[in-house]
């Protein structure tokens, strides 16, 4: 459930929300979900050696896990993957926090994750790309103990919110990520 049928809620909801707006934004959207990320990132892999919109002129690419079981004292808390490799995480933190929820650096494993979740494959071919996480490692991980009952649905629709306000600046065209110098 967590893990990630969350991440899939949260696309699905964007793209109906992002659909109901009056103006649409400047920028062309494109949602997705992957299958196969534990199995080598397959689904990703696949889009980026075979993509609808081509990447060369995709802006950033924002990926959604594990976002319905806060760790303790973290409700309305996301974190980035990869903080410091663009701007990306800092402009969406910007705009979520409009919608009342942080988004942070968690340095013990955002540097770790980075790599490891479908965003990486458009890392490898040059696209700026994070996942955004609001949960933990908890214990029902990749277990069939993860129930929709364990979610925290007050704090994942928080997190969407806060994803939606932290997006719409970049799909408006206000703000454009950039590659930091590393």
């Amino acid at each position: 459930a967590d893990d990630n049928a969350t991440g899939v809620t949260a696309v699905v909801k964007l793209a109906d929300t992002f659909t109901k707006l009056k103006t649409r934004p400047k920028r062309s959207i494109i949602f997705m979900t992957f299958w196969g990320e534990e199995k080598g990132l397959l689904g990703s892999k696949y889009y980026c050696n075979e993509p609808l919109w081509p990447l060369h002129q995709t802006v950033a690419n924002i990926n959604i896990e594990m976002i319905g079981r806060p760790e303790v004292n973290a409700e309305k808390k996301m974190w980035g993957t990869g903080w410091t490799r663009s701007t990306l995480c800092q402009q969406v933190a910007v705009g979520a926090k409009r919608a009342g929820v942080d988004v942070f650096h968690r340095e013990d494993v955002s540097e770790m994750l980075y790599t490891r979740s479908d965003n990486y494959s458009f890392v490898q071919k040059g696209v700026i790309a994070h996942s955004f996480s609001a949960g933990s490692l908890h214990s029902d991980y990749h277990q069939p103990s993860d129930e929709v009952s364990l979610l925290n649905l007050p704090h994942m629709t928080a997190i969407i919110k806060g994803l939606y306000a932290g997006v719409l600046p970049i799909a408006d065209g206000e703000l454009t990520p950039t590659k930091s110098e590393e």
